[in-house]
């Protein structure tokens, strides 16, 4: 995943909650990728653009892979599956 454009993806309301739990955790800010419990900003993030690129996709789906792709955030299927718990489609 590229931290800097999971960052730049997310609104500065979002990006600054997320460097304030960083440091409220003790988390370096360019580490937090690796913490799980804030997997949700780039799940975040992957949903952001898959809605910014959904006009001119051929489905929901095709989004979500390109925002996937875009934002190296891994496998698409790995990425629903996440997504599924919080009953998005």
């Amino acid at each position: 995943m590229t931290r800097e454009r999971v960052e730049a993806t997310l609104p500065v309301a979002m990006r600054s909650v997320l460097l304030d739990l960083c440091a409220r955790l003790g988390v370096p800010a360019v580490r937090w990728p690796e913490v799980a419990a804030l997997v949700v900003f780039l799940d975040a993030a992957v949903l952001i653009h898959a809605a910014e690129l959904a006009p001119t996709s051929r489905s929901w789906s095709h989004a979500l892979e390109k925002a996937c792709d875009t934002l190296d955030a891994g496998d698409p299927d790995t990425v629903r599956k996440r997504l599924a718990r919080y009953r998005v489609p």
